[in-house]
């Protein structure tokens, strides 16, 4: 198979959680939804519809916290107030981008990363996003037993499905995340398809049924087809994981909030997960 490499970076980078409460939670990496509308913006229109599979790996050199603009409407005063608040920011981002596409759309893309119709960003437009690479690549399928392991140069994020399909070692299962994915709806209010991804970080020791460029890089690609995509939109819930002390403490305060509000919130609890109706979630948003 062939696919498109596209190397990116950026001095910063804040990718806010949307369960964050007050935005002390960030992603690791930018979700699909981000890299998408880059994506889109590169070649100066808006999206019609079409999908096509993302893989989603990068690197950043420290994490550090700095003061923001938080905006909060008070409904009882009826005025848009803000506070200063301290955030956690990747600094000097790194991205490693594979996309796979039809031969058309492949390179639509391609053409419109090498001369982007406007500036490219990430995270709030602050710093712009340096295109360094953009390379058509052959992918290949290849399985690997436990002593031919592939070594991740680059902390990823691994669909759910791809990772069933796989064996980590050295940092455990990884971080299981909710991500944003391609518009379900993209008429205000816009909504969004999500999917489950486990995040690893560099230096796992991964082996099983791989796909690798000619460079040897491990490629994680989305599903291939819009079948999940439907059969994601048809689900009841949008569900976020406890997976570590910071999405926990968030989990909670989201509950609080759906406590206050009237609701029964027993019933959005399944051991380490909270699921919530997409409809409320939306109406929440």
């Amino acid at each position: 198979m062939e696919c498109l490499r596209v190397k990116l970076y950026t001095p910063t980078g804040i990718f806010k959680n949307p369960l964050s409460i007050k935005g002390i939670e960030i992603y690791p990496l930018p979700p699909y939804s981000t890299i998408i509308g880059l994506i889109y913006r590169a070649m100066g229109r808006k999206w019609n519809g079409e999908y096509f599979q993302i893989s989603i790996q990068g690197d950043y050199q420290a994490i550090y916290r700095d003061y923001v603009w938080f905006k909060k409407y008070n409904f009882k005063d009826k005025e848009l107030g803000k506070l200063p608040l301290q955030i956690p920011i990747l600094y000097n981002l790194w991205l490693l981008i594979h996309i796979r596409a039809s031969e058309e759309l492949l390179n639509e893309i391609e053409n419109g990363l090498k001369e982007p119709k406007e500036l490219l960003f990430l995270s709030g437009g602050e710093y712009p996003v340096k295109v360094e690479e953009v390379k058509m690549v052959k992918c290949f399928e290849k399985r690997l037993s436990e002593e031919e392991t592939v070594t991740l140069n680059y902390n990823a994020y691994i669909p759910k499905e791809f990772k069933e399909k796989i064996s980590s070692s050295g940092t455990g299962e990884g971080i299981l995340f909710s991500l944003s994915y391609f518009y379900k709806n993209s008429q205000k209010p816009k909504t969004y398809s999500w999917i489950d991804v486990y995040y690893l970080q560099k230096g796992t020791e991964i082996c099983g049924s791989l796909i690798l460029d000619e460079d040897n890089n491990p490629v994680f690609l989305t599903e291939p087809t819009t079948e999940e995509l439907k059969k994601s939109e048809g689900e009841e819930y949008v569900r976020f994981y406890a997976g570590n002390w910071l999405m926990a403490s968030a989990c909670v305060g989201v509950l609080k909030v759906l406590e206050n509000a009237g609701e029964d919130i027993k019933k959005y609890v399944d051991e380490r997960t909270l699921k919530i109706p997409k409809d409320l979630w939306e109406n929440q948003n």
